[in-house]
């Protein structure tokens, strides 16, 4: 196929990324070397944070948008055939979730999913930068979401911790910026109910389920929203028990039945 000069980016790097596709997983050292390069001196140590976010800020956002892109048809592309280098994709998505969350608000993250960069606006202004870091910050949440959906089998048990640890402040403020639509942290929060392993990591944290529970009852939730909370509480109920957390839910057990209560008060209030 003959890439022209009107075809899109992200049509370019399927193209290419077709052709890498019939690789064996040990051949994708050197394809994963070019695509991670901009990220070489990054630590993987989580002290490290301010180091790495030094070794971001002289990146520009249009550099991060187009990893961020190109990571999306990796994992969709190329899969479980990336294994290997699952540590390096997760530590890399750590520190650039660590410096776009830290570098202003975290408010409307999620407006416009960003897959593709924009365009035509003064890289200078404090407007375009803004925008441009609330697509990072949207597109960084997907990247995980679509890392922990594809790799749902490998071990996360590095990875979770410092991924709930690095959106703390995200994690509490759910209820209230995740309303819309359940992309990002909250569709995250819902692929890893499904799975044990993952599952076990959600009753780690305090503020985890009581967060999940209150989007089910947020005043301006929309129903996805909603109906993706109460799925999540019923998955996590039931792996409570076969993970042998009983204990850990029951005391979460007041908060849920509290949200699903004020949902259903306001179907009925609504008419619903």
């Amino acid at each position: 196929k003959v890439l022209g000069a009107k075809t899109s980016l992200a049509q370019r790097r399927a193209t290419v990324l077709a052709f890498f596709a019939g690789m064996r997983p040990e051949e994708f050292g050197e394809l994963v070397s070019i695509v991670f390069r901009p990220f070489r001196l990054l630590s993987d140590a989580a002290e490290d944070e301010e180091h790495n976010s030094a070794v971001l800020a002289a990146l520009s956002s249009k550099k991060l948008l187009g990893f961020l892109n190109t990571l999306k048809d990796l994992v969709d592309q190329v899969g479980l055939r990336l294994t290997a280098h699952l540590p390096q994709m997760t530590s890399t998505l750590l520190a650039i979730l660590a410096h776009v969350f830290a570098s202003g608000s975290a408010c409307e993250a999620e407006e416009g999913d960003g897959e593709e960069d924009g365009g035509g606006d003064d890289e200078q202004s404090a407007d375009y930068r803004q925008k441009l870091f609330k697509k990072l910050r949207g597109l960084c949440l997907r990247r995980v979401t679509d890392v922990v959906t594809k790799f749902k089998g490998s071990d996360f048990s590095a990875f979770v911790p410092r991924l709930l640890a690095t959106l703390k402040e995200r994690i509490v403020r759910l209820p209230l910026e995740n309303t819309q639509s359940p992309v990002g942290l909250l569709e995250t929060f819902h692929e890893m109910a499904h799975t044990e392993d993952l599952a076990r990591h959600l009753f780690s944290d305090e503020d985890v389920l009581p967060a999940i529970f209150g989007c089910m009852s947020a005043p301006r939730a929309a129903f996805p929203v909603r109906k993706t909370s109460l799925e999540i509480a019923d998955v996590l109920v039931r792996q409570a028990e076969t993970l042998g957390l009983q204990d850990k839910m029951s005391a979460h057990m007041s908060v849920l039945l509290h949200n699903v209560y004020l949902h259903l008060k306001a179907l009925v209030d609504n008419g619903g």
